[in-house]
């Protein structure tokens, strides 16, 4: 009987049944894992570039088409038609925002975020953008020279 036995295990473990069944070695697992890892971290990366530039020039250039500022102002570099707002060309080279504020980077984010506070009754609206979307906005006007 032990015979017998023996020899339907010897059987069985030579068997396709069997070998779908047995336990990856620690060695493969760790490899798997390995590759599934670097795998993800090559998805990210790629997903990362796809999502753009994080830089804040980039940001910024993106930013100015995403919230409507070319409806109003024709930007370099980005295009528009708006003929509410000046052209932005040489913006960064110009002394005055709005032609009597002193265009500093400080007055610049004040002007994006509530230009009536700076010069009253102005055409310019009022934009609830972030502070990082305010930042990277003017990174990107400060290029416009």
């Amino acid at each position: 009987m032990a015979e017998k036995n023996v020899s339907i295990l010897a059987s069985w473990l030579s068997s396709d049944e069997h070998q779908s069944r047995r336990q990856p070695s620690r060695s493969a697992l760790l490899l798997s894992r390995g590759a599934v890892g670097l795998a993800v971290v090559g998805m990210l990366a790629l997903a990362s570039a796809a999502c753009g530039p994080s830089d804040p020039v980039s940001e910024g250039r993106r930013l100015v088409v995403q919230k409507g500022c070319t409806g109003c102002h024709v930007i370099p570099g980005v295009g528009g038609g708006g003929v509410v707002g000046p052209g932005l060309a040489g913006f960064a080279s110009k002394p005055t925002i709005a032609e009597t504020i002193p265009n500093t980077r400080d007055n610049l984010a004040q002007w994006l975020t509530n230009p009536s506070s700076l010069k009253p009754g102005t055409a310019m609206p009022s934009t609830r953008l972030s502070s990082a979307e305010t930042e990277a906005i003017v990174a990107f006007l400060q290029t416009l020279k």
